[in-house]
Formats: C-alpha cells, structure tokens, sequence
C-alpha cells in the first residue's frame, strides 16, 4: 500500500493536506487521528490515576506500633505478632513456637527432610523456592550485593552484611 499526500491549493479549506490512498482514494484525516489519540491518552492517565488510588487506598491498614501498612487486615494482624511475641503455631515434633502458619509449613521441612525445589543446572535441592532462587546466582553469576566500604560483591545480601561485619566493623 502506498500514500501519498495531495496538496491542496484552496487554502481556504481548514485542514489543506490530506493523506489519501492511491487505489481507493480513500481520505484519512490525520488531524482528527491525532485529536483521537491525545484524548485516548489523557483518557488512559486518568484510568491509571484511578487504579493507584484505589492501590493507595487498599494499604489502609497501618500497624500502630511502627506505622508499616499492609493491603488486609489478616497480614496486618499476622504481623502484630511481631510486636506482641504471640506464636500460636507450634511443631508438633519439636514445639518450636511460629507467629505464621507458613512459616511453621516452611519449618516443617525440616523435620521431613523434604526439598521439593531443584535446581535445573546442578540437581541441588532445596526447601523453599526463596533459596532455589538465591542458589541459581550461582550459576548466573550475579552478585547484586555491594559493600559500600570496599566495593566487593556477592551474590547474597546475608554473605555481603557477614562481610562488613568482619571486615568493617569499626566503620558500621
């Protein structure tokens, strides 16, 4: 398909160039296209102002005790835990008390011995996909984690904190 754009010489026609098609002669006004598109456009941000409202106003639930906010009310509670010391989950193996049902779920593991994430490039098994993740910037090489002393790298925030602390206390 090929257009071309047709000059037109009575300049007393509000909209003097048109773009039309050579077989159809078909007339596609490009102003009215763009009209179109900034309307969708400032149509699309206020769809978006919306939407992060609404996000804003779904995190109402503020913990009192240091102002963190959560999207329910249930991690929100969960949460007060921390504050409150409660742990009403406990191993039945071992009576190990937890604040969370997921995080007695992920304890549990460790009794059963179970790893049910591998990983695809080695075999290595693991409890949680978190340390499947963690595991495979081994193979990738990536080591996100700077020291801001000395500029060395790792690959785990935990190894990169352990670092400073040996290394750099005087400086923490």
């Amino acid at each position: 398909m090929e257009f071309i754009k047709e000059e037109i010489e009575d300049m007393s026609d509000p909209e003097p160039s048109r773009i039309k098609h050579e077989d159809t002669e078909e007339q596609t006004d490009w102003i009215e296209v763009k009209q179109q598109r900034v309307k969708l456009n400032e149509v699309e941000q206020e769809h978006c102002k919306i939407k992060k409202s609404r996000k804003t106003a779904k995190q109402l639930h503020t913990c009192s005790q240091c102002g963190k906010s959560f999207r329910n009310n249930g991690n929100l509670n969960v949460h007060m835990r921390v504050h409150t010391g409660e742990k009403p989950y406990r191993c039945p193996q071992c009576g190990k008390s937890f604040a969370a049902a997921a995080s007695l779920s992920y304890h549990l593991h460790v009794h059963s011995g179970e790893k049910p994430f591998n990983c695809d490039q080695c075999g290595k098994k693991f409890i949680s996909s978190s340390h499947q993740k963690s595991h495979l910037k081994v193979h990738s090489g990536e080591k996100p984690h700077v020291c801001s002393f000395c500029g060395k790298s790792f690959s785990r925030l935990d190894n990169c904190k352990q670092h400073q602390k040996t290394h750099h206390e005087k400086m923490l």
